[in-house]
């Protein structure tokens, strides 16, 4: 890419904003909407030395957490959203006890998330009100975990790739943080086989987009219809493809 006559100006460019915004750089937010944004030379630096972002997305049980375990094994770090999720749930207690009373609660005085996604998972009103009170936070901690992470060793640091696993991928207003969207797929039978293990999961899936509407999003489809390695060589021709 950056042998072409057009990539070697983007280079030069880069270079030269390296040089403009050095001292900057730690307090600079990675997604390009940095200090002035006609300057276009800041804009090219940080695109091109930021690690690559990719969301994986995908409607419950099709095998998001099994794609983000191959790319973790090919160095990706990975931002676990549902992880982030119970960890903002339990900082936003005043407002879910507030919204929700005291029956969400554990009797040690901790958010019970089984009781609380049994109350929301069948009412979209109370889902849509919760959804309000924690994704401001979950997007706050992501643009966090993402920021400072180069693709070149820089401060100690080389990331070759960042990986958001999150099922709430659009919802949460995270589609913009990304470079690339793989949405993951598998057959409803496949999905369902997964889902008889796991009943308590049913709600969550009928409170999701459906999968045309996760295929919208998407710039790089994953069909997990065969076996683990059919899906760990599909990850990995599309590691190769993005590799730079």
């Amino acid at each position: 890419m950056f042998n072409s006559p057009y990539g070697k100006l983007i280079l030069a460019c880069a270079d030269k904003a390296k040089n403009i915004i050095i001292r900057a750089e730690s307090r600079i937010f990675f997604t390009g909407v940095i200090l002035d944004n006609s300057d276009v030379f800041v804009k090219l630096y940080f695109w091109y030395n930021k690690a690559m972002i990719i969301g994986i997305t995908g409607p419950i049980g099709s095998g998001k957490n099994e794609v983000c375990g191959f790319l973790k094994e090919q160095g990706a770090v990975i931002i676990d959203v549902d992880v982030i999720g119970h960890e903002i749930v339990q900082q936003k207690w005043a407002d879910i006890v507030k919204a929700f009373s005291s029956k969400v609660l554990r009797p040690g005085g901790k958010i019970d998330r089984k009781k609380l996604g049994k109350l929301v998972f069948s009412d979209p009103v109370k889902l849509k009100k919760l959804n309000e009170i924690v994704h401001p936070g979950m997007k706050d901690r992501i643009v966090e975990a993402c920021h400072g992470m180069p693709r070149e060793p820089r401060h100690g640091v080389a990331v070759p790739f960042i990986i958001i696993n999150a099922a709430l991928l659009k919802e949460i207003g995270l589609i913009e943080l990304c470079d690339e969207v793989w949405v993951v797929v598998a057959s409803c039978e496949n999905r369902m086989k997964w889902l008889s293990k796991r009943p308590l999961l049913k709600d969550i899936m009928k409170s999701q987009m459906s999968q045309a509407e996760y295929l919208d999003i998407a710039d790089r489809i994953i069909r997990n219809n065969g076996s683990k390695r059919d899906l760990k060589k599909e990850i990995e021709n599309e590691r190769n493809r993005i590799k730079m």
